[in-house]
């Protein structure tokens, strides 16, 4: 099988506006911050939880949803609290696992009401602490959605990256540290492509090559961002 080397020179991306990301608050308390929105649930028994809008909502294992206004959120230990007459949220940045999925979330919630305690995770899902062994599809280039018809699962193992966004296979060593990614040269097979698969492993190597950062906004994606402002968000295959 054939095998170029793909170097980010002999490439350039079309550069699109990046809409500002909005960012999820600190468990870090200061004067300052706010958590504006917030989500918890558990799955041993089912419930859910959302602060939004100067309301909490609980949705508790009967099925029933308990809507109060709450007083703000208020710093406590390693976290926030909430207070509604009803409800009292009492959350710990600590790692979590709701026992069901394979995400890891930032952190512990308890939820009060009368006699009935629920015990769950919130925060948002943590950014891995390692990406080998994992695989990851494209959701969305540059704010398009990749077509779901066609393959685009990358695989970390064995300190490369291997993988298919469409048509030519894609092999690189990575390094992954302290959440931040990075590429070695990027090996493709050689082969003509037909649009938009075409354009959508040309947009995908060109960043590898320009990737600038790495985000983990806590929805269980990854986000790839080149220097030229392109951007590849990545589902994790579960």
């Amino acid at each position: 099988m054939l095998f170029i080397v793909v170097t980010a020179s002999s490439v350039l991306a079309a550069c699109q506006p990046i809409p500002v990301a909005v960012e999820q608050a600190s468990n870090v308390a200061t004067a300052k911050d706010t958590v504006v929105e917030y989500t918890a649930h558990g799955t041993e028994p089912f419930w859910g939880l959302s602060v939004k809008n100067n309301f909490l909502t609980l949705r508790t294992p009967d099925d029933t949803v308990v809507r109060e206004a709450d007083f703000g959120a208020r710093p406590s230990a390693n976290g926030w609290s909430y207070a509604s007459p009803k409800l009292s949220v009492i959350t710990r940045r600590e790692k979590c696992s709701d026992g069901m999925s394979d995400w890891i979330y930032n952190d512990t919630v308890k939820v009060k009401m009368g006699d009935l305690e629920l015990n769950g995770c919130g925060g948002g899902i943590a950014p891995p602490e390692t990406l080998e062994g994992s695989t990851w599809r494209i959701d969305t280039i540059n704010n398009f959605v990749s077509p779901r018809d066609i393959g685009t699962e990358v695989t970390f193992k064995g300190g490369r990256m291997s993988g298919s966004v469409g048509c030519n296979r894609l092999s690189a060593e990575y390094k992954f540290v302290q959440s931040s990614l990075s590429f070695g040269p990027i090996m493709s097979t050689k082969m003509a492509c037909p649009d938009p698969v075409a354009k959508q492993e040309f947009i995908f190597i060109t960043l590898l090559g320009n990737l600038a950062s790495t985000e983990f906004p806590g929805d269980g994606t990854m986000v790839l961002i080149g220097r030229d402002g392109s951007k590849i968000v990545l589902m994790q295959s579960i």
